[in-house]
């Protein structure tokens, strides 16, 4: 997906959480494809996640949210990445 908008609830979500799937943030970097270890239950919070790095770090040329199935570690709440309590 790339910079994907979508409307994602909270029901989309726990849904994500419960399967265990996760969407990770990528810039795409001199050619490569770069991550980093933030996991979001939706596509929109990845997404969300990646426009907020661009917005500080003019090095990436594309972004994207994709699927992961690590487990879900941070939401994207008030424009920030904030880390979920274990």
């Amino acid at each position: 997906m790339r910079w994907c908008l979508t409307g994602l609830g909270i029901a989309d979500r726990l849904l994500s959480t419960m399967k265990n799937k996760s969407f990770k943030p990528e810039v795409l970097v001199d050619g490569q494809w770069s991550t980093n270890g933030l996991r979001f239950a939706t596509a929109e919070e990845a997404c969300g996640s990646v426009m907020q790095l661009r917005m500080r770090w003019w090095v990436p040329t594309d972004g994207r949210a994709t699927e992961s199935e690590d487990p879900v570690n941070y939401r994207f709440e008030n424009n920030q990445n904030v880390p979920i309590e274990a």
